[in-house]
């Protein structure tokens, strides 16, 4: 006997489930688990050939760097970070993967299976003042890392080496010999070293870090803004704040907020104002093309979803909680997976930004709620002579 689900797959899983429901879900979770297993095959496939390739044509090329060298490398970098946008897509697929099959362990009674109880990275390690995570993710990004490094290098090394043998043929004796080289090679791996961690840590990591928390707020305040809809059949359309979150949330991006923070030019006068005028007209209208037309998407989905009787929308809204609802909802418009965007409105899955899910001072005063207490003020050093 199946248990009536809580969650997204609680339309799989009424209060009178059959045979052939548990077999559909039984055979759902085995195409699950093997596409899992796909997406670690590949991983590791890749994981396998990509430092192997790199480390094979560093040994190759030679004594000293040339021009071949430096496109060989180019090349090598440029896959190697198609390889690493492939592999983050992978990651994507991933998660919703093991999502997916721990919700339908869930629906079938298996609440300690081995997606739903799966145990999170608990190992960290401590030094050189960095803390590092033992996890898959990672393992992997230190693995591309490190390839990405070497192929900078060599890129670099043959442009250092072109530039030391121009200034030798012109008479700059102090560049010769193989303490020169030396140099050259090392100057090299310290550039890359550099912009691989700058890039990686500090850019990369940011942004992904930000749009996280971003979508994790649009699909909060997307559910919200839902739930004010009348869920009579045949459905009202959704009102117009909720059709510009949708928007927002189908392209991963806040375009009210990006066009609201748009540097002014007030302070500037001549030819600077009138060139960032320009620059900034120029990107309004892209950012304001982007919404409209994402908008517009958002839109006509929502305006088929509402022309649909209720027997038409139970096929794509198949459960009866307003609020799991407004995630289906949610979900169709922006091709988002419904459980998901329901985590993100019940608060499972917690932004530390200042805009969602933040400690404010509310939050501190509100210790009854969540258990805090607010923090006593620091304490001011006594005057002298007090």
């Amino acid at each position: 006997m199946i248990r009536e689900a809580q969650g997204p797959v609680a339309h799989a899983v009424g209060s009178s489930p059959d045979n052939k429901l548990r077999e559909a879900l039984l055979k759902e979770y085995g195409d699950v688990a093997n596409n899992f297993r796909g997406l670690a095959d590949v991983r590791f496939k890749l994981l396998n050939l990509l430092p192997i390739a790199a480390a094979a044509t560093a040994a190759f090329k030679g004594d000293k760097p040339d021009g071949l060298t430096f496109f060989i490398s180019l090349f090598g970098l440029a896959v190697t970070i198609g390889l690493l946008v492939y592999n983050a897509r992978n990651d994507q697929l991933y998660d919703e993967l093991v999502g997916r099959a721990a919700a339908i362990e869930r629906a079938v009674s298996l609440p300690d299976g081995a997606y739903a109880n799966r145990p999170r990275p608990w190992l960290d390690i401590h030094a050189l003042g960095h803390t590092w995570n033992v996890d898959h993710r990672s393992a992997v990004a230190l693995i591309y890392s490190a390839t990405i490094c070497l192929w900078l290098t060599l890129g670099l090394a043959s442009i250092l080496e072109t530039l030391r043998q121009y200034f030798v043929g012109i008479g700059w004796d102090r560049l010769k010999g193989s303490h020169a080289l030396f140099v050259v090679q090392l100057c090299s791996f310290a550039a890359a070293a550099l912009a691989t961690f700058a890039w990686g840590q500090r850019i990369v990591g940011e942004q992904v870090s930000a749009r996280r928390k971003l979508l994790i707020r649009l699909a909060k305040e997307a559910v919200a803004s839902m739930l004010a809809t009348t869920w009579d059949f045949p459905m009202r359309a959704p009102g117009e704040r909720a059709i510009r979150l949708c928007a927002c949330l189908a392209r991963s991006r806040d375009f009210l907020a990006e066009l609201h923070d748009l540097p002014l030019c007030k302070e500037l006068t001549g030819v600077s104002k009138a060139r960032l005028y320009r620059k900034e007209k120029h990107e309004r209208r892209r950012l304001l093309a982007e919404f409209r037309q994402a908008r517009k998407a958002v839109r006509a989905r929502s305006r088929f979803f509402g022309q649909l009787t209720g027997e038409e929308l139970q096929v794509y809204i198949p459960v009866s909680s307003p609020a799991m609802r407004s995630a289906y909802l949610v979900a169709l418009l922006t091709d988002l997976p419904a459980r998901w965007i329901f985590d993100c409105w019940a608060g499972r899955r917690i932004s530390i930004s200042g805009q969602a899910g933040a400690v404010t001072k509310k939050t501190w005063e509100d210790d009854g709620r969540i258990g805090l207490r607010k923090p006593p003020p620091p304490s001011r050093p006594a005057r002298r002579g007090s």
